[in-house]
């Protein structure tokens, strides 16, 4: 998919955003960037979507225990690897190269395997207020082009989101989130990366320059900041409070044009 296919998703046409709620500020101008897993759908281990199924694990021979693969995933979380199920998987097979790599193409195949994941609940509402404060709102996620299409159709978001192109840099690379402002939505304003994770959300967003907000939802719901650098603004138990956020976060670029989250790194 070219960038210039990106920007022709249709507007919106959802009823207006609750009023009072828009009343709180001027019209916003900006984007804010979604990961796709997490605040819009709902694809982790705690919404059944497991990764890494112990079942899998004992039928490659590996003789691991359920606590056995809850500490491989508390350490993957806790380690900030960018690939939850990869190291899950090396936590429990080092250093069997070989079964790593075997493993991680059947659970691979088993995620892609599940059905397609139900939405995050209040995420169409909080997107429909987004976009009628004047936001636009588009996907940040390891998903490729393809696969982010199909979920937006199948839940009937595509007129609210616009899908990324395939990126030159894998996410969380830091230039992944740099092309974004700098190639993918180049124009002024505030930019803001809403994910579920500190590791491949926060903190990477933040580097290249954005505001960041985290939504503590599925497997990454409790990883911790390492240092102050890492906490994002805002820090959420859910989306009930998203708008007001990403509102306050505008309000804040209106009085300080000049600070981060206004298209250059910080």
């Amino acid at each position: 998919m070219r960038a210039a296919e990106v920007s022709s998703v249709e507007e919106n046409r959802s009823e207006p955003a609750n009023a009072t709620q828009m009343d709180r500020q001027p019209i916003a101008s900006g984007t804010v960037f979604f990961d796709l897993g997490g605040p819009i759908v709902c694809d982790s281990l705690a919404d059944g979507y497991d990764q890494v199924p112990l079942e899998l694990l004992r039928e490659d021979g590996l003789d691991v225990t359920a606590a056995d693969l809850e500490r491989a995933r508390r350490a993957a979380v806790a380690s900030f690897a960018p690939s939850f199920a990869a190291a899950v998987i090396w936590h429990l097979v080092q250093p069997d190269g070989e079964r790593f790599v075997r493993l991680s193409a059947r659970c691979g195949e088993h995620f892609q395997s599940l059905p397609t994941p139900p939405l995050r609940e209040g995420i169409r509402e909080a997107a429909r207020a987004l976009r009628q404060a004047g936001f636009t709102l588009r996907l940040a996620t390891k998903y490729g082009p393809a696969r982010q299409v199909e979920l937006l159709r199948r839940h009937r978001l595509d007129g609210l989101f616009a899908p990324s192109p395939e990126p030159p840099y894998p996410k969380p690379d830091v230039r992944y989130y740099q092309w974004l402002v700098e190639v993918v939505d180049p124009g002024p304003g505030l930019k803001v990366m809403v994910g579920d994770r500190l590791d491949c959300d926060v903190v990477p967003a933040r580097q290249a320059g954005l505001r960041a907000i985290r939504i503590r939802v599925g497997d990454h719901r409790d990883q911790q900041p390492r240092t102050p650098g890492e906490v994002p603004d805002h820090d959420l138990p859910d989306l009930e409070g998203l708008v007001e956020a990403i509102l306050a976060l505008q309000s804040e670029a209106n009085r300080a044009p000049d600070a981060p989250g206004q298209g250059g790194p910080w």
